[in-house]
């Protein structure tokens, strides 16, 4: 069977960003993998992130490139 991809695009919301991770990760389809998007948040969540989250991948982008740019990256 073939896995799923998620992405979330993620900028400034911790909290927002946390509860939405833990309902993913709490019904997404078995092998699908987690990916979330930072559009460029100030503070960087990567550590809090990966520590929180160790199965998620993380992509930091730069600066926030909007609700289009972050998707397409």
């Amino acid at each position: 069977m073939r896995g799923a991809t998620l992405i979330l695009l993620a900028w400034n919301r911790w909290p927002m960003t946390r509860r939405c991770l833990d309902s993913l990760l709490a019904t997404r389809p078995y092998a699908a993998e987690v990916i979330v998007v930072d559009n460029g948040s100030e503070p960087d969540p990567r550590a809090s992130l990966e520590s929180t989250f160790p199965g998620v991948t993380v992509l930091r982008l730069d600066r926030n490139r909007g609700f289009a740019g972050g998707c397409n990256a």
